[in-house]
């Protein structure tokens, strides 16, 4: 990282919520993510753990749950999770969109006064719009 990150403490830490940094340092994270947790060629998560992380999860009663290891599947244009995109999502705005398969990501930050989803752009439609841009 380059600049310092904060953690959101209120009495207790929470594995949800509460990371503050900079978006170079978000999209720094979220090359990490894209590069299978690798740094300088070296892994540092666990083989496969990045694509398991973003995939739906298989339930016990065998329902698919739209969402991985604290990440969600990005569903196509029918709701299906099939071309491997995924994003981590922010309370305030903040997100970051993964395609493996296209090779780019999309860090955003957001500045909303409250917890609450009322984007005025659809993130899901501007990643879908910036796939269909870079294979043009």
């Amino acid at each position: 990282m380059q600049q310092d990150a904060y953690w959101w403490l209120d009495g207790v830490e929470t594995a949800i919520t509460g990371l503050n940094a900079t978006l170079r340092d978000f999209a720094r994270f979220g090359q990490f993510i894209l590069n299978d947790g690798k740094i300088d060629g070296l892994s540092v998560l666990p083989e496969g753990w990045v694509r398991e992380a973003g995939r739906s999860l298989t339930l016990v009663d065998g329902t698919q749950a739209a969402y991985g290891y604290m990440w969600w599947p990005e569903p196509d244009g029918a709701g299906h999770f099939s071309d491997g995109d995924f994003a981590a999502y922010g309370i305030f705005g903040q997100r970051l969109h993964i395609s493996p398969k296209h090779g780019f990501l999309i860090a955003e930050l957001c500045a909303r006064s409250k917890p609450k989803a009322d984007d005025s752009v659809d993130g899901l439609a501007f990643a879908r719009a910036a796939v269909e841009a870079l294979e043009a």
